[in-house]
């Protein structure tokens, strides 16, 4: 299924939300999909990624593991029906199946280009918003 582009004063369907400190993979996203149904949405707090309806696709952008964690227990509790996309350096990418236990959906290395994650959330979106 394609990705629609709404019409003018529409509301996007499918939201991205992006959960990081600094400002890197919400801008690389919002250029990937400029023009297309989808917002994607920078969330400082995770508790503003909690909030952000419809919730479809959550990611998590880490600078270590413990943030992680408690990124994911928190989205856990408040929004389980979200996917949860988590991003770790490279050096605790070794922790995916713990962060998978905790309600990762993806954990993937912080190295992973731009392109690939939009590529990742554009097959979540297609997936799971008929």
């Amino acid at each position: 299924m394609a990705i629609e582009i709404p019409q003018p004063g529409q509301r996007a369907r499918r939201v991205i939300a992006v959960h990081e400190q600094r400002p890197w993979w919400a801008p690389q996203l919002q250029h990937r999909f400029a023009g297309s149904e989808v917002a994607v949405r920078t969330c400082v707090r995770i508790e503003d990624a909690i909030d952000a309806r419809p919730p479809v696709v959550i990611v998590v952008a880490s600078g270590d593991g413990a943030d992680a964690a408690h990124g994911l227990a928190e989205l856990q509790h408040h929004s389980a029906d979200a996917f949860v996309i988590v991003i770790v350096p490279r050096e605790l990418h070794a922790a995916e199946w713990r962060l998978r236990e905790l309600g990762a959906s993806a954990v993937l290395a912080d190295d992973v280009g731009a392109d690939v994650m939009a590529d990742v959330c554009r097959r979540v979106l297609e997936s799971v918003v008929k």
